[in-house]
């Protein structure tokens, strides 16, 4: 397996992409188009309540492309921001670490490693369960207020695989005798 620079990657490394459920970005950019319907409508009904004169129709005609026209550019554009959201929102398990990425113009990385994982929780409430979606919260040892891997679409896989990983981490980490220890060996040879 090739990666994009061109380094092989060993076979048994790990590389799970893991993104929020295509579930919520529909739910997401439905809001805002049902919102955008009650606009308009209002933009189309309410002015129509106020006619005093044929002045006011001309004028009141002209306002009303105003406001349509200018609530479908906005939103189109938080359509649009929700969708870049959603496509640039991500996490990367690995074998060594969990990394977050999110950011169309504002990048931000943030890398957890896998040894520092103490608990992974799985938290699904009934409509998660029901469209098969949830958060997992991954408590490591230097943020014990959890880090959380929120709408996640099957959940349960990524639960047992974060699981896995930290038990095989916590495992190694075990087996590996302390630096001291070495040194110790090292001197007496």
């Amino acid at each position: 397996m090739e990666t994009s620079v061109g380094q092989v990657k060993p076979h048994n490394e790990l590389d799970i992409l893991v993104r929020p459920s295509p579930f919520f970005l529909f739910l997401r950019v439905f809001t805002v188009h049902l919102i955008l319907g009650i606009g308009i409508a209002l933009a189309v009904l309410m002015p129509s309540l106020f006619l005093r004169s044929v002045a006011d129709i001309e004028i009141l005609y002209n306002f009303k492309i105003v406001m349509i026209l200018t609530m479908v550019m906005l939103g189109e554009i938080f359509t649009l921001v929700i969708i870049a959201r959603w496509v640039t929102e991500f996490y990367v398990i690995k074998n060594d670490s969990l990394t977050y990425r999110v950011g169309v113009f504002f990048k931000q990385k943030r890398v957890l490693l896998i040894r520092q994982i103490v608990e992974v929780v799985m938290i699904q409430n009934l409509f998660g369960r029901i469209f098969n979606y949830g958060t997992i919260k991954v408590i490591t040892s230097q943020a014990l207020e959890g880090v959380y891997i929120k709408r996640v679409e099957n959940p349960n896989k990524y639960f047992k695989v974060l699981r896995e990983l930290s038990a095989k981490q916590q495992i190694e980490v075990k087996e590996k005798p302390p630096i001291g220890a070495i040194a110790a060996v090292a001197a007496e040879a």
